[in-house]
Parts: C-alpha cells; structure tokens; sequence
C-alpha cells in the first residue's frame, strides 16, 4: 500500500512539474499596427497570429509567435491588395518571433529575435497576462522601426506601433466557440 501512494505521490509532483503549452485561440488574437508619419499614419489589424507559449520546468516561457503578412487589413480593398502581392511579402510571407522569458507578478518580458522580411533583429515584448479561467489573456505593446529590417524610408515613417490581445488556452483543449 505504501509503495502504491509513493508511486502515485510521485506522477503527481511529475504531472504538476512537466511542460505546459499554450496555444492562440482561433479568432481571438488580435494584432493592430499604426505606421507612418501622423499626417499619413496607416492603421492595419490581423487575427491571423498562431504559435504558441510553452511554460518550461524551469519556470521560463518559451516562444514561438508566427503571423502571415496576407493576414493584416487596413479596410482599403486596393492598398490590402497592393501589400499581398508586392515582393516583400511573396519572398517573405511571414513574421516570426522566437525568444523566452521569466514570468513575475503577471508580467512576462519575452526576450528573442524577430524575423521581418528575411532580417532578424533582437526585440523584446513586454506581456500583461491574466488567466481567466482555463485560459490566459495576454496583452502587449511595443515599437519596431522599419529601417532596422532593410526597408529605407524617411525619419518618422519607419515607425510601427504594434499591439496583441490574445486569448490563450492549453494545447489539446477544446477551441471555445
């Protein structure tokens, strides 16, 4: 009897230690983007980001973020167009961020690189995150200038303020409706 209770003690503490994984919700991770000079700032929204947030038995969080260009909107048909098919996008279809970081009182600061048109650079994501029953809710904003990732434009219009709101849920849980 001992040796049972031990046993199962045992695949407790194992079960309660292993690897977490957390996934995007379909249709409930929301990207806006505002780009430009004020005069001439251009807003664009996506809910195409997908990847997910492993939570590691060393208590780090491992990320994995991927976001299809073709995915934004701007509510102009003729400049979503335009953006689809211009080179940029049909070489490079997808933005990518790997990096990790230590949760702390509801915060995470994900430290990594992101991929942005074939050009990696370091970027850190500052995450809010609150769970809300079997999911998380994570919110984060931030700033990338274009030129860091080849593309030459004027002072002031290289400018992209990016937010994400996103609902999380483990992996192997059923999608809510």
């Amino acid at each position: 009897m001992t040796g049972r209770l031990i046993a199962l003690v045992l695949v407790l503490v194992g079960a309660a230690r292993a690897e977490k994984t957390w996934i995007f919700e379909p249709g409930q991770a929301l990207v806006a983007i505002e780009a430009g000079p004020r005069h001439a700032r251009v807003s664009a929204v996506s809910l195409g980001l997908s990847g997910s947030l492993r939570e590691l038995e060393n208590g780090t969080v491992s990320a994995d973020l991927r976001l299809s260009l073709v995915s934004f909107t701007t509510g102009n048909a003729s400049r979503d167009l335009r953006a689809r098919q211009g080179s940029d996008a049909a070489q490079h279809p997808e933005i990518v961020f790997e990096g990790a970081g230590s949760p702390r009182d509801g915060n995470l600061r994900l430290r990594g690189t992101l991929t942005l048109l074939g050009q990696q650079r370091p970027l850190d994501i500052p995450l809010a995150i609150a769970r809300a029953g079997n999911s998380q809710i994570a919110h984060g904003a931030f700033v990338i200038h274009l030129r860091d990732f080849g593309l030459a434009l004027p002072a002031g219009a290289d400018e992209v303020r990016i937010e994400l709101d996103a609902a999380l849920r483990p992996e192997g849980a059923l999608a809510s409706r």
